[in-house]
């Protein structure tokens, strides 16, 4: 008996098999997406088989059941000397996405690890699963001896319906005799792939890697390497501006020849928040606040909600650079402008660099 128990859309757990009435699986686990093949071996004396389906607990309380292969035969046991070892996939390994309907060829690379050699009539042979179109058995394509490789391959067609499928495969030795990998030589080996509809949208694009306002009038002169001019009157619009440009000031010093420190924003009654539109990240913030003909003190700036500097001085003709990171989450960065008192009432903010970190 092979059953196929999964779900493509949540996990399931501890799911429980009896086959009239002897426990055959005890704990069948299948993650979201997967599909989980076990196979047992039941022996029918009454003319009929029960297999109770039950979940024993968990995390979910559901059990599933998919498909159902009973084979009515039992193979003989493999030769003592037929075994494989399983070396590699030489191609789609376990996880590969295809299209509903798209064809591929699967290749594995086994070992002769038996002391009997593989003649062409031996042959690979569907186990049980998934069998994605593939044939019952197809021929080997060269002689293996014992210590020898050999590379298989069988052409397959993705299922139609989106999901995740494994397909489990053995030799055959010339007297149709099965035989695989493991101690034992009674392991199948697989091939698992998934089918998605449309292909994944391309990652969105970096965040530009710096942006950067030039903040004073609307005549001065803008600071060069790609800066954006804000004024008193530049408005939030859904890319970047003040939230309330009630009260905002400009100046243009006309000094020093900096073209970034020249001019300004100010206000000298009240907080104001100029507002970026960001991709979510992490980034450095560089401010710089200065006046070249009067001195400002307790200035102080907030990132969305969060005092960043609560106390930044300049100097007459200084110019203070302080810098900062912040992590942007709901795609926009606030950084509200205020002065805390102290001799001078007003800030005054000249230029914003805002470089993305990661």
């Amino acid at each position: 008996v092979a059953l196929t128990m999964g779900d493509n859309d949540y996990a399931h757990d501890n799911m429980v098999v009896k086959a009239n009435g002897a426990v055959m699986l005890s704990d069948v686990d299948a993650a979201l997406g997967a599909f989980v093949v076990n196979t047992f071996n039941v022996t029918v004396s009454g003319g009929t088989l029960e297999l109770e389906f039950s979940d024993a607990g968990g995390s979910d309380p559901t059990w599933v059941v998919n498909a159902m292969t009973i084979s009515p035969a039992f193979s003989p046991p493999p030769s003592g000397c037929d075994r494989a070892q399983f070396i590699a996939d030489v191609t789609v390994p376990d996880g590969t996405v295809f299209a509903p309907g798209a064809s591929f060829s699967k290749t594995w690379r086994l070992k002769n690890v038996g002391t009997c050699a593989w003649t062409t009539s031996y042959s690979l042979v569907f186990d049980s699963g998934e069998k994605m179109g593939g044939p019952d058995s197809a021929f080997l394509p060269a002689y293996v001896p014992p210590g020898s490789t050999v590379d298989v391959t069988v052409s397959l067609t993705a299922p139609s319906t989106i999901g995740t499928y494994r397909g489990y495969w053995k030799f055959a030795n010339a007297g149709g005799a099965r035989f695989g990998i493991g101690s034992d030589g009674n392991r199948s080996w697989w091939v698992e792939i998934r089918t998605a509809g449309a292909p994944p949208p391309p990652p969105p694009p970096p965040p530009p890697s710096s942006t950067k306002f030039d903040f004073g009038t609307a005549g001065s002169d803008l600071a060069a390497g790609g800066y954006t001019r804000v004024t008193e009157a530049t408005s939030y619009s859904g890319s970047f501006g003040w939230t309330s440009t009630s009260g905002l000031e400009s100046r243009d010093r006309s000094g020093p020849a900096d073209a970034l420190k020249r001019d300004f924003v100010m206000n000298s009654s009240a907080a104001r928040t100029f507002k970026v539109a960001l991709a979510n990240g992490t980034y450095a913030v560089a401010l710089t606040m200065g006046d070249n003909d009067y001195a400002h003190d307790d200035m102080m700036v907030k990132a969305n909600g969060t005092v960043m500097l609560p106390d930044v001085d300049a100097a007459l003709g200084a110019f203070a650079v302080p810098t900062f990171n912040v992590t942007v989450s709901g795609g926009f960065l606030e950084l509200e402008f205020s002065d805390a008192g102290g001799s001078d009432p007003t800030w005054v903010v000249n230029g914003l660099s805002i470089t993305f970190l990661y």
